[in-house]
């Protein structure tokens, strides 16, 4: 008796949409990759690089295009932070809530190696899955920067907001990083984030 059903899926196309679709008033997609057909009512892409015409071929016609970052699905609490907020942190490492191959602390490592003078000040958001944490604290005991760790954060606008400059992934963090214009070095971490990173990177 749902009204409308939200599909995000990669492993999901219009094999499995079509035998729902006659359940639902309204069936929306969202998607990055362009890749596969989809039979859905409303299709989202909020990344970069893509347009209507990606999906021109991919979806039915009466399916409407919301596609770019202007449509980014962003919490409300990012239109109260601006890149003009207050900086309390140099360096912003975030690579989403799992990263179960560890780039948090690869990218640690490097800055720690580097010539970075000690008083840069970092920041490390990890989510409540993140698999390396008892490892992860054992290095900043011995780290030479001072360090604040997030875990789990709720309000990633204000995590974001206080930083000068970030080193993430090139998913939705990404986008969350540029609404608040803070500079990333970015690391594409699967596949469907490559074609995004490139785009950044023109």
């Amino acid at each position: 008796k749902f009204s409308f059903v939200i599909v995000d899926h990669y492993g999901i196309g219009e094999n499995w949409e079509s035998i729902v679709l006659g359940y639902f008033k309204n069936l929306m997609v969202i998607d990055d990759l362009a890749d596969r057909n989809h039979i859905c009512h409303l299709l989202v892409d909020q990344s970069i690089g893509h347009n209507n015409n990606s999906y021109a071929s991919l979806v039915p016609n009466y399916c409407s295009l919301l596609v770019g970052p202007r449509f980014a699905l962003l919490a409300d609490s990012f239109s109260m932070f601006s890149e003009k907020q207050e900086k309390k942190y140099s360096i912003l490492i975030n690579f989403g809530g799992v990263d179960k191959d560890n780039y948090t602390m690869h990218v640690l490592d490097i800055f720690e190696q580097s010539s970075f003078s000690a008083d840069t000040t970092f920041k490390i958001v990890i989510g409540k899955d993140y698999p390396f944490k008892p490892e992860l604290i054992a290095k900043l005991k011995s780290s030479k920067f001072q360090v604040k760790l997030v875990e789990n954060a709720t309000n990633m606008a204000l995590e974001i907001s206080d930083c000068q400059f970030a080193v993430g992934a090139g998913g939705v963090s990404l986008l969350e990083r540029s609404t608040l214009g803070v500079p990333s070095i970015l690391y594409a971490i699967a596949d469907n984030q490559k074609h995004i990173c490139l785009e950044y990177q023109r």
